[in-house]
């Protein structure tokens, strides 16, 4: 998420009303980073304690534990969501109608050279992107930053060995996220000069209808529409076509680091230096750090 510092102190000053819910979001997202992290290792304990030693006590507590995990998790998501909607509301409440009273007061000369479109896409669409890089983008990518965290501490816990290949074979399967997210990227800035060339263009038409029809100029708008929708067609085909990629790569590389890390973990089981459920809650350790991962590497890039 490259954000330049201007416009870094300008959005703070926004912000600073809101501090309190601020903070109160970050501890919040510590909360069900940890409560994330906990779910992992949880399956240790359950595999090892009540399906293999079959110790009663742990049978009425571990399934306790569980609920209680998830309960608290979705409380505390739910507290971080809702502040961070809040704030980010409340911001763009603010800059939108600083935006619009600054417009409206500007001389007619500069609504003889901006089309109403163009003003309108600052008074509504910029605000809009604002507001989800608030109130989605930043808090889902801390609050992953620290589960990423709580998750490292989980799996070096289980096994210090297996964690260390494991972060080094890991970054591997991530890299499709990194190069294919920048080329989104780039999608995404040519998609949204194409939609305004479209709108522009569309307008521009109807509003001088009386004069290409005068003209006879109906198939040269024709032609100039089909022009600028076709650029607008392969751009989003483009797209997909790298959007639906990225998974299926990033499975096929993944599954080769998974089979590696079955074999070398059944060793070490076989070996008793880890246990079963030790074993499984390693894994699913490093299966819940493919999202954030994810969700930080896309954030990174919008």
């Amino acid at each position: 998420m490259k954000i330049n510092k201007e416009y870094l102190k300008r959005l703070l000053l926004y912000l600073k009303p809101y501090w309190k819910r601020i903070v109160l979001s970050f501890i919040a997202m510590i909360i069900v980073g940890a409560l994330t992290s906990l779910t992992a290792y949880l399956i240790k304990p359950v595999l090892d304690k009540i399906f293999i030693a079959k110790d009663k006590k742990m049978l009425i507590l571990l399934p306790f534990a569980v609920m209680a995990t998830y309960f608290f998790k979705g409380l505390f998501t739910y507290i971080q969501s809702y502040q961070t909607a809040y704030v980010a509301e409340n911001v763009l409440f603010n800059i939108r109608n600083q935006i619009f009273k600054h417009i409206i007061n500007l001389p007619i000369d500069f609504f003889e050279k901006f089309h109403t479109s163009e003003l309108l896409s600052r008074v509504l669409n910029d605000t809009e992107r604002l507001q989800d890089t608030i109130a989605r983008v930043m808090p889902e990518a801390i609050r992953e930053f620290f589960t990423i965290i709580f998750l490292f501490i989980v799996i070096y816990t289980i096994d210090f060995k297996l964690a260390l290949i494991s972060t080094i074979v890991f970054p591997i399967a991530l890299y499709p996220i990194v190069k294919f997210g920048k080329d989104m990227k780039k999608l995404g800035k040519k998609r949204q000069i194409s939609i305004a060339s479209i709108t522009t263009l569309i307008q521009e038409s109807f509003f001088n209808i009386r004069l290409i029809k005068g003209f006879i100029a109906e198939d040269k708008e024709t032609e100039k529409f089909l022009k600028k929708s076709h650029e607008f067609l392969n751009i989003n085909l483009k797209s997909f076509r790298i959007s639906e990629i990225t998974s299926p790569l990033m499975e096929f590389i993944g599954s080769l680091g998974i089979a590696f890390l079955i074999w070398f973990g059944g060793l070490l089981v076989f070996r008793g230096t880890i246990s079963v459920g030790g074993f499984f809650s390693f894994m699913a350790g490093l299966f819940m750090l493919y999202r954030p991962f994810k969700t930080i590497a896309k954030a990174s890039n919008s």
